[in-house]
Formats: C-alpha cells, sequence, structure tokens
C-alpha cells in the first residue's frame, strides 16, 4: 500500500541521507589523499604509484555515482552545466566502444572519473551553498592535508630538485588548494597560508605554478577589505625572502626560466605543438578530425602529453569532443556573470571562482590535465563545487527578487 511505499527506500539512499555530512568528508579525505599519492609518484617517477592513484580514482568515481543518484534532482534537474558534463562523459565512452583505442581499461576508467567527479562537486556545492558552510569544508580539508602536502613538498624538493625536471610537476598540485585558503574565514590563516604556497611556487621555479599563483593572489587580494595591505605584507616577506642565503640559487633559476622562454620555445612547447598540429593538418582523415585517433593518439606521435587540453582534445577525441570541452568552459563563464549581478552575498564566491577557473586554464593550457586524474578531478571538483553553491545562490535570488 501507500504506506510501505514511503517506506521503502532504496538502502544507499537511506544511508547517504543519514550520513551526508560524513560521506563528504570521507571522500573529501580521498581526493587529499589521491593526490599526495599523486604527488610522491610524480616525485619518485614509479609507475606502482600511478596505478594506485588510478586505483583510488575508481573509488572515488564508485562512491560518487552512489551519492549522485541518491541526490539526481539536485544533480540533473534543469541543469545544463552538469548535464554537458554527462554529454561529455558519454561521448569518451562511446569513442572508446566504437572507434579503436589501445588505451588500456584502468586509464580510461580514470580518465572518466573526472565528470563523475565534477557533477559530485556542483552536488555538494549546492547542498551547501552557504559561506559557512564552504569555508567549513575548505577548514577540515586544508587541516587534513595541508600539513602532508608541505611535507612532502620538501622532500621532493630535496631529494630530486636538482637532478629531475620532470619531478617539479608535483608542484603543481599547490595550485588544487590554492582556492581553498580563499575560502577561510580568518585574514591571518589566508595570509599566512597564501604566502606558504607562494613560498612553494617560488621554489619550484615552474614558470606556469608561479605565474597562477602571483596572478590569484593580486586578484584576490586587491579585491577583498585591506586588500592594499594584504599585498603589501605578501610583497614585504618576498622581499625579505629574497635577501635569505636560501633564495640565491631559487631566484637564479627562476630568473633563467624566464629568460630562457624565448630560446627554448617554452620548454620546447612551440615544437611540440607544431609536431601535433601538422599531424592533424596533415594526416588526418574527416573521421579522425571528428572523433580524434584516441586517448593516446599524442603519446604516440611525440612520445608525451601534448601540454594544452585544448589541443590535447582536438587531436585525441577530435572537433566533437573539443566543442563539449568547451561548452563546459561557456557555461562556467555565463554563471559568473549572472552571479556578479547579485548583490545578496558577500563573501567572494564569484571572485574565488573566477581566479579558480582562470588558473584552470592557464594551467591545463600550458601543460596537459585534461588526460591526468591527478589533477583533472581535483581541479574539476573544486570549481563545480563553486558553480553549485553559485546555481543554487542564483536559484533562490530568481525565486524572490523575480
Amino acid at each position: 500500500g501507500k504506506g510501505s511505499h514511503r517506506i521503502f527506500i532504496p538502502y544507499f539512499q537511506l544511508l547517504i541521507q543519514i550520513n551526508n555530512k560524513y560521506f563528504v568528508l570521507f571522500v573529501l579525505g580521498l581526493l587529499g589523499f589521491a593526490a599526495i599519492k599523486a604527488m610522491q609518484g610524480l616525485a619518485n617517477i614509479d609507475s606502482t604509484s600511478h596505478n594506485n592513484t588510478n586505483f583510488i580514482y575508481v573509488i572515488i568515481g564508485v562512491l560518487s555515482v552512489i551519492y549522485i543518484l541518491s541526490h539526481w534532482r539536485i544533480a540533473f534537474a534543469n541543469n545544463i552545466y552538469t548535464k554537458t558534463i554527462c554529454s561529455f562523459l558519454a561521448y569518451l565512452i562511446l569513442r572508446y566502444a566504437f572507434f579503436y583505442d589501445d588505451t588500456p581499461i584502468i586509464r580510461l576508467i580514470a580518465n572518466c572519473v573526472w565528470p563523475i567527479i565534477a557533477v559530485l562537486g556542483y552536488t555538494i556545492g549546492y547542498k551547501n551553498y552557504t559561506s559557512e558552510n564552504l569555508s567549513a569544508i575548505a577548514r577540515v580539508y586544508l587541516t587534513f592535508i595541508v600539513p602532508f602536502f608541505v611535507y612532502n613538498v620538501f622532500l621532493s624538493f630535496t631529494l630530486t630538485y636538482d637532478t629531475d625536471e620532470f619531478a617539479k610537476d608535483a608542484f603543481f598540485i599547490c595550485l588544487i588548494f590554492l582556492p581553498y585558503i580563499f575560502l577561510l574565514k580568518s585574514p591571518k590563516w589566508k595570509y599566512i597560508l597564501y604566502i606558504i604556497f607562494a613560498a612553494i611556487a617560488f621554489i619550484s621555479t615552474k614558470r606556469t605554478i608561479l605565474i597562477a599563483t602571483i596572478l590569484s593572489g593580486v586578484l584576490f587580494f586587491l579585491k577583498t577589505k585591506r586588500g592594499k595591505e594584504s599585498l603589501a605584507l605578501v610583497i614585504l616577506f618576498v622581499i625579505i625572502f629574497s635577501f635569505s642565503p636560501l633564495s640565491k640559487d631559487i631566484i637564479a633559476n627562476t630568473s633563467d626560466r624566464f629568460l630562457s622562454i624565448g630560446e627554448d620555445g617554452g620548454s620546447g612547447r612551440n615544437t611540440l605543438y607544431f609536431q601535433i598540429w601538422t599531424d592533424i593538418s596533415s594526416n588526418y582523415s574527416t573521421q579522425d578530425i571528428l572523433v580524434g585517433k584516441g586517448f593516446s593518439s599524442v603519446s604516440h606521435l611525440v612520445g608525451m602529453d601534448a601540454h594544452m587540453d585544448i589541443l590535447q582534445i582536438l587531436h585525441s577525441l577530435g572537433f566533437i569532443g573539443l566543442i563539449i570541452y568547451l561548452t563546459i568552459y561557456i557555461i562556467i563563464l555565463y554563471k559568473l556573470k549572472m552571479y556578479k549581478n547579485i548583490v545578496d552575498y558577500n563573501d567572494h564566491l564569484g571572485l574565488i571562482t573566477f581566479i579558480t577557473f582562470i588558473c584552470f586554464v592557464i594551467v591545463a593550457n600550458m601543460n596537459c590535465f585534461i588526460f591526468n586524474p591527478s589533477f583533472s578531478v581535483p581541479m574539476f571538483f573544486l570549481i563545480s563545487l563553486f558553480i553549485g553553491a553559485i546555481s543554487c545562490r542564483l536559484q533562490y535570488y530568481q525565486r524572490f527578487h523575480i
């Protein structure tokens, strides 16, 4: 009867409803743990670590599907953002199923996790749209992750800095945590943690990390109260640090990296881009132009990723994949434009989301993260978390002000 129908709820849905907060914290913990494992794997260049990290992301993906199904109305109802992301996921699966691709299945599954995590992030952000809840998520995440991250960064720096350029890619993970710092309520901890992360970016000598870190700090602090004073403190710290003995070699290495851009073509990026674009323009059939040559096509051609997500997707997934992917970018910018008109909130969420998006676009298109779950998963979770909160606020605003 009707009574029994009301009592009957799928077990997983009841479980998620009861333990929603703990489930979210558990998934955040897994994401942080996977990021640390990924960084260790990059520092040690250990393929076993990469496989273990991929396995962790698969587990996160399965748990995320359960959570999303229990909140499917929030995740998908009148929501072009998550529907577009799911369209990209469907395209990945269909392309792999109907066209030849020699990518190992475990890597394919790991590459399909980020769209699922993006929908998860949107759903969590929608349900926790208040500044207090978002700040709490950031506080918990940073409390457990930052000490391990800083330790591993300096361990990596000590062991491999002078001998292994590839190990420095581990420092990119600091950009994943940077937006969480801006969500914190305490100005003191914002300054302290930003200075720590800026120092890590400086030590890395990676041009992309340094540009994204400085740009995000300038954009955020100048737009907040007492922003000029805050920025002056950070600049003062950098000046003091620059006179320390530790900084001598780092400053020299960093300046050499920037001065060599014209000579090395961005660490060989110009040559790499030319090779990939030449292959597309000269050797691609109509089918290849539409659907690409598969996940591993770029690495087969040049022995590495494209160091530009847009070019990587075009070569691997064709124009269809690229159009769907760029649509996600457009929707994010559209949401931010709409949110700019809301005056009810003054917690800088729109600014933080914009900074996160800019950093992501810069890093993703000067390196290549779309097929690297160590970066694509936590970054898309973070952006989607913000877009989910913004979407909820937009709905409330439209409901009560229109």
